[in-house]
C-alpha cells in the first residue's frame, strides 16, 4: 500500500522470487508501492545477454550498474559503462543494453511505474532466435515497442 514504508532485505524480492525472460530479477518497489509512480528492480544477466533494441511510449528508464560492464545504446549514442554508471533512457528513444563482461547486476527505475507487469508476462521466455516475436507481441501491451535486435556496432 503507498503511503506505508518497507524494508527489502539484502537478497530479497517484494513478494518472492521473481524472474525477466528466465534471469532472476529482485522486485523493490512496484506500482501498488509507489501509487504508480515508479518501479525499482534488481536485475542480474550472464555475459552476452541483450535486450531487443526497444522503445517505451509510457515510461522513462534509467539504469545504475552495480556490478559487471554493459554496452548501451540510446538513440544515435552507443556508451559502454561499468560499476557505478548511470544512463538515462527517456521515453520515444529507441534504447538496448548487452552484457559485456562475464555478468552484470543493474538496477532499473522506470516511471511511472507499469513496467513491473510487462516483466512478469516474460517471466518464462528464454531469449533466443524466433522468442522476438513472443517478447514483441507481450511488449506491445505495455506500451514497449520492439525494433529489432540489439544493434552490434
Amino acid at each position: 500500500m503507498a503511503g506505508d514504508g518497507f524494508l527489502v532485505p539484502p537478497g530479497q524480492s517484494r513478494g518472492g522470487e521473481r524472474r525477466m525472460l528466465r534471469a532472476p530479477m529482485r522486485m523493490l518497489v512496484d506500482g501498488g508501492d509507489s501509487d504508480g509512480a515508479f518501479t525499482v528492480v534488481e536485475l542480474l544477466h550472464e555475459r552476452d545477454f541483450s535486450t531487443p533494441l526497444h522503445v517505451h511510449r509510457n515510461e522513462d528508464e534509467a539504469l545504475y550498474v552495480l556490478d559487471g560492464e554493459l554496452a548501451v545504446v540510446c538513440g544515435e549514442e552507443r556508451w559502454e559503462t561499468g560499476p557505478g554508471g548511470f544512463v538515462h533512457l527517456p521515453r520515444a528513444v529507441p534504447h538496448g543494453l548487452k552484457v559485456v563482461s562475464e555478468s552484470a547486476r543493474v538496477m532499473a527505475f522506470c516511471v511511472p511505474s507499469g513496467f513491473e507487469h510487462f516483466a512478469r508476462d516474460v517471466a518464462d521466455i528464454r531469449p533466443a532466435e524466433g522468442s522476438l516475436a513472443q517478447v514483441a507481441d507481450i511488449a506491445g501491451k505495455y506500451g514497449i515497442e520492439i525494433l529489432g535486435p540489439f544493434p552490434e556496432r
